[in-house]
């Protein structure tokens, strides 16, 4: 006697129910769910979106998920209860203990409305990611013109480079272009394709506002190791820096106040990367046109670099400044509400660096879709939901080089390395 369909309805992200639902006694067959909200049958839809870690968990072929939207007319009231049920015979459809309700972007249309689980004596705790990796903004922030702010750090940008002083010496530019090209080697004996880029560092893009007597050397490691690797035959990097100057056009690739990109630099960024990846993945379309990223303006921001200590360059010498405030700006940040990728939980085979998590987006019910892992540092972190409009399958992974073992069990289409420029000076290739 079959115990009848199974299943979780895991959160409501951006006007969307997200869960799973099964018949284990029936595998081959999807089961209908339908959504109630405040008592009254809203959405219906079929079961039936790959979930891989639901088929690494032993159960069929993984395709039980559902995406279900819910009418926006539901936005207009600050909460609602939520219950799922699944099959002809409406058996329940339980909710984690942890189910959210998430919105990615302030102000969106669902900002300010949450869903409670039918039964449910409150609402759960807004949902925090887990273990978010801060951005590295420097020890010290190193104020320019017009008030504007630079990572100051002697770890990944000394005074001396701030003068103007040559970037990678023989024995550094060898080493990192071994380490790449054997990078290069070992993806390219699992056959799947390598891209790896580097973000170019906000004093790059802004020196202009660097303090009197300071400017970055001419010459860009990304260029003095592009033609090492060329003459060795171990592939290339993609600089970003020509598409973010580009960019500078249409809006801020930087806040004043940060020391990593804008959502606006990061859209243009992610434009580069598909490009790119384009030329190693036949199945990978075009990247998101200018007009189809939205922003939203945001008035009272304050970046990383808002609330570390303040030094002045006067004289040819550091000064320290006394922080009366006022760090806040506005910025346009990307509205990622009506983006189709969804956060899903990761395996564990993904947890590669400890502390960091990784990061999974899926696409319901795109297999034409390829799939990419992308490795990086924080400059990665508003790349992933445009990046993710790509790929029916996207993990993220904070770590300094590609970890084959992870990567291996994946098998993408395409591995996509992104690191910042400082990391390059640090001796990190």
């Amino acid at each position: 006697m079959s115990g009848g369909p199974e299943g979780r309805l895991e959160a409501v992200v951006d006007g969307r129910a997200v869960g799973w639902a099964w018949d284990p006694e029936h595998p081959e067959e999807p089961v209908e769910v339908e959504i109630l909200v405040d008592g009254e049958p809203v959405a219906k839809a079929i079961a039936d979106v790959e979930r891989p870690i639901l088929a690494a968990a032993g159960m069929g072929d993984g395709r039980y998920g559902f995406y279900v939207p819910l009418p926006e007319s539901l936005s207009a009231d600050p909460t609602h209860t939520i219950r799922v049920t699944a099959g002809p015979d409406r058996a329940a459809v339980l909710p984690l203990e942890v189910f959210e309700t998430m919105v990615r972007t302030p102000g969106a249309a669902w900002n300010g409305t949450t869903f409670i689980p039918e039964g449910a004596s409150e609402a759960p705790a807004p949902f925090v990611p887990p273990e978010e990796p801060p951005p590295d903004p420097g020890a010290a922030a190193l104020v320019g013109k017009q008030g504007w702010l630079f990572a100051l750090d002697d770890a990944n940008l000394t005074l001396e480079q701030l003068r103007g002083e040559p970037l990678l010496p023989g024995a550094a530019l060898a080493r990192r272009c071994e380490a790449l090209g054997e990078r290069h080697r070992r993806l390219r004996d699992l056959r799947i394709p390598y891209l790896f880029a580097v973000a170019p560092m906000k004093e790059r893009l802004y020196g202009r506002f660097l303090p009197e007597g300071l400017g970055l050397h001419s010459d860009r490691p990304v260029r003095q190791l592009n033609a090492a690797l060329r003459d060795r035959n171990d592939g290339e990097i993609l600089d970003l820096m020509p598409s973010l100057v580009a960019a500078r056009r249409a809006g801020r690739v930087f806040p004043r106040t940060d020391s990593n990109w804008s959502d606006h630099g990061a859209f243009f960024a992610h434009r580069e990367l598909i490009k790119e990846a384009g030329k190693r993945v036949a199945s990978l379309g075009d990247p998101l046109l200018p007009r189809e990223a939205r922003f939203l303006s945001r008035g009272d921001y304050r970046g990383d670099l808002a609330a570390k200590p303040k030094f002045d360059f006067l004289a040819g010498e550091l000064a320290s400044r006394d922080d009366d405030g006022g760090w806040e700006e506005e910025i346009e940040a990307g509205d990622v509400s009506g983006l189709r990728a969804l956060r899903m939980p990761a395996p564990e085979h993904l947890e590669v660096t400890p502390g960091r998590a990784p990061h999974l987006y899926e696409i319901a019910g795109a297999p034409e879709l390829p799939r990419a892992v992308l490795v990086g540092d924080a400059c990665c972190l508003p790349l992933i939901p445009w990046l993710g409009e790509h790929f029916r399958r996207l993990v993220f992974l904070w770590a300094p080089e590609p970890p084959l073992e992870a990567i291996e069990l994946e098998m993408p289409d395409v591995v996509i390395h992104v690191i910042s420029e400082r990391r390059l000076l640090a001796g990190e290739p």
